[in-house]
């Protein structure tokens, strides 16, 4: 198989990038607290410490809609045949960060908004983006975050109402989304994986990680799941390094609330590589 020589973005960049998915994730997380879609727990519950082992990270479920009844199934054998999940110091996950890659050309320039459109030339023509503002179970906002070359997509960052938010990756060619994320993108230096972590605040569950395979323009999902007893940091983005393990800062499903309800720092650090 042919390996990718992967290119850096200069720090400008990804730091230009790496605030505006920040953005993203505090835009939404406001947009539920404002509309008091958050149940905060009771602080007078809240361990004010708990620290996980590696054992720990891997219990996960997949969640389905089957004829209208949720179906949840615990993957975690599964998890462990695609993933290897291990705790790491904060030490080393700041001393590889120099090594951090990013594919992602961030933009939020090049094609404005106006008047709530947003759009984007493709080769099969121009495509106007409109967000919508019907009633609040319905809102839609689009904003366009960059773009990837080889293969050719540009990232949109979709802002929902009830579902959250999702980033799409647009064919460059025919304008078609590709796949889905729940956060920011991340891909192997080999661009043949792709993976996306992300902090869910308002779910049973608050930590979903999504896995994807790349064969040219083709996005295949093979891995998506729900993890129970980790969270990552909602605030500070983990990063893709050069050795191809995706590493972010995370804390115990237990624990993501300090005793004054505040969002808990208190990190461990987990490196995550693809199998």
């Amino acid at each position: 198989m042919l390996i990718a020589i992967c290119s850096c973005h200069s720090p400008q960049q990804q730091q230009q990038m790496e605030n505006s998915s920040s953005n993203d994730t505090i835009s939404q997380l406001s947009t539920k607290l404002q509309y008091g879609k958050i149940n905060l727990v009771e602080t007078s519950n809240v361990k004010k410490d708990v620290e996980l082992t590696n054992d720990e990270l891997y219990k996960c479920i997949s969640i389905k809609i089957i004829n209208g009844a949720f179906i949840i199934d615990s993957i975690e054998n599964f998890a462990r045949k695609c993933l290897k999940l291990e705790l790491i110091t904060k030490d080393e996950y700041n001393n590889e960060q120099k090594n951090a890659i990013n594919f992602l050309v961030p933009d939020s320039v090049s094609f404005p908004k106006k008047y709530g459109i947003t759009t984007l030339p493709f080769s099969s023509g121009d495509v106007q983006y409109v967000d919508v503002y019907p009633d609040e179970a319905s809102m839609r906002e689009y904003y366009y975050r960059g773009h990837y070359s080889n293969p050719e997509f540009y990232l949109m960052y979709v802002q929902y109402y009830e579902a959250g938010c999702s980033y799409w990756l647009l064919d460059k060619s025919d304008s078609s989304v590709k796949i889905e994320f729940p956060s920011l993108p991340y891909f192997t230096p080999d661009k043949k994986n792709i993976i996306a972590v992300a902090f869910e605040p308002y779910g049973d569950y608050n930590c979903a990680v999504k896995l994807c395979t790349v064969k040219r323009n083709s996005i295949t999902c093979i891995f998506q799941a729900s993890f129970i007893n980790w969270a990552p940091s909602f605030e500070e983005q983990g990063y893709m390094s050069a050795d191809g393990c995706f590493r972010v800062p995370i804390i115990s499903s237990d624990v993501i609330w300090t005793p004054q309800g505040n969002f808990n720092k208190n990190y461990q650090y987990l490196k995550i590589s693809v199998l």
